[in-house]
């Protein structure tokens, strides 16, 4: 269940960190799967990868938002 920390603290969210973690992630997957990791599987997951980004940064935002209004 999601509950809110004292010490969370939101900011204007940054692509760049999803892309790091992305990339790492990616990566880490491709090692694990070996050969079944095929070009056609990375791209799948390359494009899940992003859609879901896209939602948190976009939430990130709207919270950030939130925050200021207050």
């Amino acid at each position: 269940m999601w509950r809110e920390s004292p010490h969370l603290q939101v900011g204007e969210g940054s692509t760049e960190e999803y892309s790091i973690v992305g990339e790492s992630l990616l990566q880490a997957m491709k090692d694990v799967l070996g050969q079944t990791a095929t070009e056609e599987v990375m791209t799948a997951w390359t494009e899940a990868y992003q859609a879901l980004s896209e939602v948190f940064v976009k939430r990130e935002h709207q919270i950030y938002k939130e925050q200021v209004v207050i």
